[in-house]
């Protein structure tokens, strides 16, 4: 099967949950299904890819140049490999292509854009805008895959896709990149991190739907409570400066600690480096990938119960699923796990990891592009 991989952003170029998933899925589909592609990017993509993914625009290119480039380069890419099928990551990206795609055009549904946009405070007519591009695109789409049936809800009801049309399959983790030999004790001393205290890390895009004001609340209860705590915000966006000037204001300085941008090939020695990692999402989760890769490094998650972090923790430890913007909540299952209460031990969190191994997930994409031919 050949397919054509319309994505957003290229990870070297823009670290994200999205461009993430499209990396490692052309990664994972060596051997299982043919895959070339186009993304925003640099030249990182075709240097990286060897000419699998092409880069149709630069990352700020104007809105012209953008589309001329998509129709160029899915032209160019659909005369190359003649595909049985198209597949679409990000609604903005294919919409310059539709009357170009003669074959069945499956949906990668990551997430309601539209909706994602108003909860990071853009305003209703650029919401409305967003949101009649996705129509159009859906409209046109056979098939679509969910990450969760969370996401499978929202696609349903709120862009009236036919459920039957839909195909759940979770995201994926590679393991043997997660999976490392390296210590807890030295990956703090790599990372320059305490060896003494109980670390909750938190690898999270610093925008409102991520739940850190929630973060903050809680590490304000903990400071009395439970002193030896320290909580790493791993990760950059717009709310840092007001997020740091919280901090300040409340003196949490020696209890919550700005990380910032994390290089990619770093973020293993975090989740290695943390005795938990905390998710404390409250709007628009279709599933959390880094759950899946904390678990990997053997690090066990506490998770809020919104869309699909719930969907994904259930199966292997309910009591660290916590009521979402909850800072109680989120206290109290820092301190139980602190105190080694009901925790998961790292041989159990890489083992239900391992049910997601990327190559596992690549077949069952596969199966669903299958059902759209």
């Amino acid at each position: 099967m050949k397919t054509i991989q319309i994505g957003l952003d290229w990870l070297s170029d823009r670290a994200g949950g999205l461009p993430r998933y499209y990396n490692e899925l052309w990664r994972a589909s060596d051997g299982v299904f043919g895959f070339v592609g186009m993304v925003l990017g640099t030249d990182n993509v075709g240097d990286e890819t060897k000419g699998a993914v092409v880069a149709f625009a630069k990352p700020k290119a104007s809105f012209a140049a953008t589309i001329i480039g998509a129709r160029r380069s899915f032209r160019a890419l659909k005369a190359t490999v003649e595909p049985n099928l198209v597949a679409s990551h990000f609604a903005l990206s294919t919409l310059p292509v539709l009357g170009q795609i003669d074959t069945p055009l499956v949906s990668h549904f990551h997430g309601p854009w539209a909706q994602e946009g108003i909860a990071s405070g853009q305003n209703r007519v650029q919401a409305a805008l967003k949101f009649h591009i996705e129509k159009q695109v859906y409209k046109r789409t056979d098939r679509a895959i969910v990450l969760s049936s969370a996401f499978a809800d929202v696609l349903e009801k709120t862009y009236t896709f036919p459920r039957s049309r839909i195909d759940i399959v979770p995201g994926g983790v590679d393991i043997s990149r997660f999976n490392s030999s390296t210590s807890r004790r030295e990956a703090r001393e790599i990372l320059g991190w305490s060896e003494s205290r109980f670390i909750a890390a938190c690898v999270r895009r610093l925008v409102p739907r991520m739940g850190h004001t929630t973060v903050l609340a809680a590490a304000e209860i903990l400071r009395s409570r439970a002193p030896d705590v320290e909580i790493k915000l791993v990760g950059s966006g717009p709310l840092g400066s007001s997020l740091s000037a919280v901090i300040q204001a409340q003196e949490l300085e020696k209890h919550v600690q700005l990380i910032g941008h994390v290089p990619d090939e770093h973020l293993p020695l975090v989740y290695r480096a943390a005795d938990i990692t905390i998710v404390p999402s409250i709007a628009l989760e279709g599933f959390g990938l880094v759950v899946l890769e904390s678990l990997a490094a053997g690090t066990p998650v506490v998770v809020t119960d919104v869309g699909g972090l719930a969907e994904l923790m259930l199966p292997f430890a309910p009591q660290l699923i916590v009521p979402a913007a909850h800072s109680n909540a989120l206290a109290d299952a820092i301190t139980a796990a602190m105190l080694s209460q009901n925790l998961p031990s790292a041989l159990e969190c890489q083992a239900y990891a391992a049910g997601f191994d990327w190559p596992i997930i690549a077949r069952r994409i596969r199966d669903a592009y299958e059902r759209a031919l």
